[in-house]
């Protein structure tokens, strides 16, 4: 009989082991929905789904990846073209049912995509010996030093190092315009800025401001 008593007792820990792990399981897989949900705004249905275009014989698990970032809430409405040399392998886009107008030429924000143009554009300049890396902003840019933001390189800012990842003051939409940056409406914010840590000291992503100071 204590035995019966003892493979029970046993059990029951067991049991309740099992009932640990599936809850936390469970929470996690709450969790994660709840992330998709926060993040994209909805879970859609499979059936709602659309994607169009066409991609190359060979690429058909690229538009299957794609597709299943739709089911899986992670998209709302997306395009993917991709080149192979000269060829264009993949030129597909989809969007969910109430969204159904998006395609192939809606216009949408990219970002980050512009930080390795401008790597590229950088090194063009540095490879031609116009600039090189560890030259001083200030020294290219004069008003840059103002409020004591002297020291700062080039390197800095291509590694996020500058020091001045966010601007203390927002840029108006009127600021962005081609003919007012000419005119240095956007430099004239940045000009003010003050260093938040010493050049070279901190990597903190520049997601906002490396383009533009790289600009001037």
């Amino acid at each position: 009989m204590a035995d019966v008593s003892e493979m029970i007792s046993e059990l029951s820990v067991v049991a309740g082991d099992v009932s640990v792990v599936v809850t936390d399981a469970a929470k996690r897989g709450q969790k994660l929905l709840a992330d998709i949900f926060m993040l994209a705004g909805y879970l859609p249905a499979k059936e709602q789904v659309f994607i169009e275009g066409h991609v190359a014989p060979g690429f058909e698990q690229v538009k299957h990846l794609f597709e299943e970032n739709f089911k899986k809430g992670f998209e709302k409405s997306a395009q993917l073209c991709v080149y192979v040399g000269e060829e264009k392998v993949v030129d597909i886009w989809g969007s969910v049912e109430y969204c159904s107008e998006f395609g192939p030429d809606t216009l949408v924000n990219i970002f980050s995509s512009s930080k390795s143009l401008t790597s590229i554009a950088m090194a063009k300049l540095v490879d031609s010996g116009v600039i090189n890396y560890d030259m001083e902003i200030e020294d290219i840019w004069p008003e840059f030093a103002a409020n004591g933001k002297i020291g700062g390189k080039i390197c800095d800012l291509m590694r996020h190092e500058l020091g001045i990842p966010t601007l203390d003051k927002a840029i108006g939409h009127d600021d962005i315009l081609i003919d007012n940056i000419k005119q240095n409406k956007i430099g004239e914010v940045i000009v003010e800025q003050t260093f938040k840590d010493p050049p070279g000291s901190t990597r903190e992503y520049h997601f906002f401001t490396r383009g533009w100071i790289a600009n001037e």
